[in-house]
């Protein structure tokens, strides 16, 4: 009897291995049109987050003017970084067009985004 405890503590027996063993997965690499619809997708939303902290931070008013120079001086990094942003957007918009298929690539892309704005 111990040397079958022995066995399954060896690994040897099946009543020790896990309930569920997934597959092997075989994940084919991203093409470079998917690569960049997925930056092109992290840039649209850090757009939209940047607009709204610039427009979240203008709407609000200072106590003193300190404050409000501070204020003045992270919106303007905030609005630096947006035109970075957009700069980049219009990149991978010219990336996906040389890619072929960039045209319809893009209708789709915008025709969801008009829908989530």
């Amino acid at each position: 009897m111990s040397d079958r405890i022995a066995g399954c503590f060896g690994g040897l027996c099946p009543c020790l291995r896990d309930a569920y063993s997934p597959p092997p997965l075989h994940v084919s690499p991203a093409s470079k049109a998917q690569e960049t619809i997925e930056d092109r997708g992290q840039v649209e939303a850090q757009i939209r987050s940047l607009r709204r902290s610039i427009l979240r931070r203008r709407g609000t008013p200072e106590a003193n003017p300190q404050a409000r120079k501070k204020t003045d001086k992270v919106l303007s990094h905030y609005e630096e970084v947006l035109q970075s942003l957009e700069v980049r957007l219009k990149e991978l918009d010219h990336e996906l067009h040389e890619l072929g298929s960039g045209r319809v690539i893009l209708s789709k892309i915008w025709s969801a985004t008009a829908r989530s704005i």
